[in-house]
């Protein structure tokens, strides 16, 4: 019997070494980043008024196929929260952590940092010669699967029955801090002139000034912007303007007011004041502003 012997080639032994050299040296999977588009609009209730839009985008880097939809929920969820938390804390002087890019999160194009006094330059410069401008706030995130649950866009109300004031602020810039009216001129320039005893350039002598003939002292306040305070109301105050600082002011104004709590004008009445002997526990609410007087 003749045998055949075989001679084995080194080829296959050589290709899986190969393979194995490639797959160590070879590169990772490429990184993609998966966005949802946002448009945020802020409309008056007067539907004469100009409204304004931004569009921004949220997307986050992943590296995988399969990541690429969870990418989009991730991203449509970080948008929202980002928008949320700024207009429940609109005096932020930054954007929330939410709003910026952090670790594989990308946004881009958001438009506010100083929410609130961004917002009031941006409405009261489109609308000009009006005082208080009442708006709604919504986004609309639109992208593929991920971003939206169904259709091509969904849509979120983020804030009903937003005050912005164009008027010219109570105090410095018209944020919660001590204020006084300046005196009314005496003699010249004013509105009245001097009769009687101390006009001839003479002062009287200074008399003891009584607690109740004394100045309302200055009054500064811990800034609470959507959250209310409930409990310990000493009254209401039906206000004329939906506007904020008059409710600041009424407190400034009686001894009494420890803080007040200022409602928005609703489908049931129109915007309130309360004011308060104390502040309570802060309850969040997007309906309404609070103060607490130091």
């Amino acid at each position: 019997m003749t045998h055949k012997h075989h001679t084995h080639t080194p080829t296959r032994a050589i290709l899986l070494a190969a393979a194995a050299t490639l797959a160590l040296t070879a590169p990772a999977a490429f990184a993609e980043t998966r966005s949802c588009n946002g448009a945020l609009k802020l409309t008056p209730q007067n539907a004469t008024m100009t409204y304004l839009r931004y569009d921004f985008s949220v997307g986050k880097t992943v590296h995988l196929p399969h990541e690429y939809n969870p990418a989009r929920r991730d991203s449509r969820a970080r948008m929202l929260s980002c928008v949320r938390s700024h207009w429940a804390n609109p005096d932020m002087e930054t954007r929330p952590d939410d709003c910026l890019g952090i670790r594989d999160y990308h946004v881009r194009d958001y438009p506010f940092d100083s929410l609130d006094r961004e917002v009031t330059e941006a409405l009261c410069a489109a609308n000009p010669g009006v005082e208080t401008i009442v708006i709604s706030v919504d986004l609309t995130i639109t992208g593929n699967t991920g971003c939206v649950t169904s259709g091509s866009s969904d849509t979120f109300n983020i804030l009903r029955n937003y005050p912005v004031n164009c008027a010219a602020p109570i105090g410095d810039g018209g944020s919660d801090e001590a204020y006084e009216d300046p005196a009314p001129p005496i003699g010249e320039g004013g509105d009245w002139e001097c009769v009687g005893e101390g006009c001839d350039g003479a002062l009287p002598p200074p008399e003891d000034e009584t607690e109740d003939e004394a100045p309302p002292p200055a009054a500064t306040y811990t800034p609470l912007p959507a959250f209310r305070l409930p409990g310990n109301d000493l009254y209401m105050i039906e206000l004329d303007a939906p506007n904020w600082m008059l409710c600041r002011q009424a407190c400034t104004e009686d001894a009494r007011c420890g803080a007040w709590t200022y409602r928005g004008p609703t489908a049931a009445s129109g915007p309130l004041c309360l004011i308060k002997s104390r502040a309570g526990v802060p309850i969040p609410d997007l309906c309404c502003r609070s103060g607490i007087k130091h």
